[in-house]
């Protein structure tokens, strides 16, 4: 039997636009891809400076070779500039999307345990969800 991994999920409202669900957690795509991942979700100015960001430091690790490093500290340089530039759109990416979210007129209408956001949707829309706290099997 195949078992489907269960996410938290902040429910918005838009009086015209309906419910949307927006996952917690890490964003993988945000810690990959941040520039992309801006774009994706609409995110003008925060993609221009990851943009810009990523650029530099891939400027930085080209400016590694003209000190003096070879090919594989330059590597290393520009794998751990880039680690570090996606750690703060993988923590903080969905945080920033509900915010947006906010920003454009939706309501935080609470948040649903559920297999993925159509299903949370759903359970909201519904109202087929308890309002209990989730309890973790060991």
């Amino acid at each position: 039997m195949h078992q489907r991994s269960v996410h938290i999920f902040d429910l918005y409202e838009h009086p015209e636009a309906g419910l949307i669900a927006v996952r917690r957690g890490f964003s993988w795509e945000g810690f990959l891809l941040p520039a992309v991942w801006a774009v994706r979700h609409g995110m003008g100015w925060t993609a221009v400076t990851l943009m810009v960001l990523t650029t530099a430091v891939f400027d930085l690790a080209r400016l590694t070779a003209e000190v003096g490093f070879g090919p594989v500290e330059q590597f290393v340089f520009m794998l751990a500039g880039i680690t570090l530039l996606g750690i703060k759109p993988g923590v903080d990416g969905y945080l920033w999307i509900g915010e947006k979210r906010v920003c454009e007129a939706y309501v935080h209408r609470g948040a649903v345990a559920a297999s993925g956001r159509r299903k949370a949707v759903q359970a909201m829309a519904g109202q087929r969800f308890t309002d209990r706290p989730i309890v973790v099997a060991a």
